[in-house]
């Protein structure tokens, strides 16, 4: 699992969406989903902070964030990984619901 792919080692980031695609490709899913749990409750968390910090939705990060939701969960989806891209499009839908509706994905 992680051990060979630790987050603390190099922390997960913007590549990961690659990565987390090209695992499920290879049939590894723990794996994918692992990463995908990691990094995605990061970003919400960031997303979460922002918010609370009033930071506006044209804020680079902001919209990276929710990028990456949107990347991440598009991925599990494509890649039949239904139950875990729910739990993302869920995340997201709140976090655009908190910010006004300022994002589509």
């Amino acid at each position: 699992g992680l051990d060979k792919v630790p987050d603390e080692a190099i922390p997960y980031d913007a590549s990961s969406i690659s990565i987390v695609d090209s695992l499920l490709q290879l049939g590894e899913k723990e794996l994918a989903l692992e990463i995908t749990e990691v990094y995605g409750n990061r970003i919400i968390d960031e997303i979460d902070f922002h918010i609370s910090e009033g930071m506006s939705t044209q804020n680079y990060v902001m919209q990276r964030n929710m990028s990456i939701l949107s990347l991440l969960q598009r991925s599990l989806l494509k890649n039949g990984e239904a139950k875990m891209a729910d739990k993302l499009y869920e995340a997201y839908q709140e976090s655009n619901r908190k910010m006004g509706g300022g994002f589509e994905g």
